[in-house]
């Protein structure tokens, strides 16, 4: 290394400065001290509906672990989704074999490369039915949680399963005839084309954004994409309306992080706006 520079010295060699985030009031003063900023607090453009609780103590770890997996057990059943706070992946991991013994099926979302692999859909599924999540502190916090789901991010799933050779043995496909014709159409469609993996996950990602394209073969996956969204938004407006009969979605922080902002972070997956 020929030369290093901390942050905050780093930050102070720019003439001006400013930033937006929904957790810099607490650090207000280190913020005025440092860099000379005032923090100026945006009213929400709702009254806040999310319900904050008192901390709860316990006599020891076993007792606080056990009462953390009963009440993702009783939200999990209501119907209602969870998403529970750690501190480390070790506890993450703790209480999801605490999970697995009681038989709830839950993701992990922490550090560990096979979890971070799957944080989009992770995060995309979390807010459906019944779902349960564990998180870290360090991965999934800048994301939106939706009741109900993610409408783009299951079109995008399911339209590149549409274009593998056993989407056909599928439920979601054998269920339904728009599905089984499509699934048939897509496959006679990529046989004229020889795409490798690479090329066909660019032209996936291309037709399901909204830029302007003129290759055919994109054209008709985003023709395809738009079916799929259209499908699962009138599914998840109905999901969505279930779990905000539940009262939304449940945060369980399992014990204080080191820095306020991050159990503020915890705190604002729900009630957003």
């Amino acid at each position: 290394t020929l030369a290093s520079i901390t942050y905050q010295n780093f930050f102070l060699l720019y003439p001006k400065l400013s930033g937006m985030t929904g957790t810099a009031k607490t650090e207000e003063a280190e913020l005025d001290k440092i860099y000379a900023l005032e923090v100026t607090c945006v009213p929400t453009h709702r009254p806040m509906q999310r319900k904050d609780y008192s901390d709860l103590i316990y006599k020891n770890q076993y007792a606080k672990w056990k009462s953390i997996a009963d009440e993702c057990l009783d939200m999990h059943t209501l119907g209602r989704p969870v998403l529970i706070g750690t501190t480390s992946v070790e506890k993450s991991e703790l209480l999801s074999s605490l999970l697995k013994e009681y038989g709830v099926p839950h993701n992990l979302l922490n550090a560990k490369p096979e979890n971070i692999k799957r944080e989009a859909e992770i995060i995309a599924q979390a807010g459906r039915k019944g779902a349960v999540t564990i998180a870290t502190n360090m991965a999934g916090r800048g994301t939106d949680i939706l009741l109900g789901g993610n409408s783009n991010y299951m079109a995008k799933t399911s339209l590149e399963f549409l274009l593998k050779e056993e989407g056909s043995d599928s439920l979601l496909v054998k269920d339904d005839p728009q599905l089984k014709s499509l699934h048939l159409f897509l496959l006679n469609k990529i046989k004229s084309y020889s795409l490798d993996k690479e090329e066909l996950e660019t032209k996936i990602a291309i037709a399901c954004e909204k830029g302007f394209t003129d290759d055919s073969f994109t054209i008709t996956l985003r023709a395809a994409y738009q079916i799929l969204i259209e499908k699962y938004t009138s599914l998840i407006k109905k999901e969505q309306k279930e779990v905000i009969g539940f009262r939304g979605l449940h945060v369980i922080g399992t014990e204080r992080h080191e820095s306020r902002r991050v159990d503020n972070q915890l705190r604002g997956r729900a009630g957003r706006q």
